[in-house]
């Protein structure tokens, strides 16, 4: 009876690993099925230079923690922290740049917004000040503060919009 109790005890907390513990237990030689069985569909999925990218988001003491993972043939072939925005970046973008050549640059927003048919995409640093994106037809319009650009920096990341 005591290890029917034990293992079942093992099996409680197996199941009650919270994702930000899951998402850390990924890692390169990691196959596709385990990947799936451990955290489910990602959130956004593209296919690139013959490799699945994968974005798994989780929410992790206030804060959104964002992995990148790159499979090629089923396979974990990396693992990249992208929770941070590159905003020290935000100086090279310039007007024109693609959504793809701004994602290489200062990696992805925090949340994105669609008014008036452009596309806003917001980076902040501490969740209330941060750079605004302006993008037209996916073409980057404007770079600017939240306040400028008219962004709520209280607006709920639930309403997060993936980039396709």
């Amino acid at each position: 009876m005591k290890r029917l109790s034990g293992l079942l005890f093992i099996l409680i907390i197996g199941c009650a690993t919270s994702p930000y513990r899951r998402l850390e237990k990924i890692h390169v030689g990691l196959s596709k099925d385990s990947l799936l069985d451990l955290m489910g569909s990602p959130q956004e999925a593209k296919y690139k230079n013959e490799e699945d990218i994968w974005v798994y988001r989780v929410m992790y003491e206030a804060h959104w923690i964002v992995k990148e993972i790159r499979l090629k043939q089923d396979v974990v072939i990396a693992v990249k922290d992208i929770s941070q925005s590159n905003i020290g970046q935000m100086n090279r973008l310039q007007e024109g740049m693609s959504e793809e050549e701004v994602l290489d640059t200062v990696g992805l927003p925090n949340r994105t917004v669609t008014r008036n048919g452009h596309q806003f995409w917001v980076y902040t640093s501490d969740g209330k000040n941060g750079v605004e994106l302006k993008f037209k037809n996916k073409k980057l319009k404007m770079v600017g503060s939240q306040q400028a650009l008219g962004v709520d920096a209280n607006q709920s990341t639930e309403n997060f919009t993936p980039i396709e």
